[in-house]
């Protein structure tokens, strides 16, 4: 059994248009670098977050606090918009 789904904060924007932290796509499964670090799980992510009003992935928010490279960060195409399927939302 999986974590409980998270509350529903905003709507999912669009395909393409800017990311507005919905979590809507790390709720509906995890990402290869998410199952690196929880395994091969199903969503949500573990690693999903609430902050303030906004959804944050906690292994981009260490990545960032550590001013480490942005590797993860890039790897999930963060700040390109939306990539989830119009579909999910």
């Amino acid at each position: 059994m999986g974590i409980a789904l998270p509350p529903v904060i905003q709507s999912k924007p669009a395909f393409g248009l800017p990311c507005n932290g919905c979590g809507l796509c790390c709720a509906e499964q995890v990402c290869g670098i998410g199952k690196m670090v929880h395994g091969d799980i199903e969503g949500p992510c573990p690693s999903l977050m609430l902050v303030g009003e906004r959804y944050r992935c906690e292994l981009v928010m260490a990545e960032a606090i550590g001013n480490l490279p942005p590797l993860i960060s890039d790897a999930l195409a963060i700040g390109k918009g939306c990539d989830s399927d119009d579909l999910l939302g």
